[in-house]
């Protein structure tokens, strides 16, 4: 299956709250065309994000961060509202965890 591409590798499922991450936020970006890829490289460096996905509608783009405590959320969204209008959410919990695809 790996030579057929159907799996695309393997990871470690890492519990953020045993490294002191204990605040899941999804975010919620509009940002103007000419700032999407520095925003993007600004994203891919910091390890707070899990990932990015980039959507239609009035989005540019959703993603997920870890942070430490409110301050640590505070400090991620004020190095990144210069790249556009930010809306976020604060996971409660988990209702359907990450899963893998199957075959319906």
């Amino acid at each position: 299956m790996e030579e057929a591409g159907i799996i695309r590798g393997y990871h470690a499922d890492i519990d953020p709250e045993a490294l002191g991450y204990i605040i899941k936020a999804v975010i919620a970006i509009t940002t103007q065309h000419p700032y999407k890829h520095k925003f993007i490289d600004v994203l891919r460096a910091m390890p707070q994000v899990l990932e990015c996905l980039h959507v239609t509608g009035a989005d540019s783009c959703l993603f997920t961060v870890v942070a430490k405590n409110m301050a640590d959320l505070e400090q991620i969204l004020a190095s990144l509202n210069k790249y556009g209008e930010t809306r976020t959410s604060i996971v409660m919990s988990s209702q359907i965890p990450r899963r893998g695809v199957q075959r319906f």
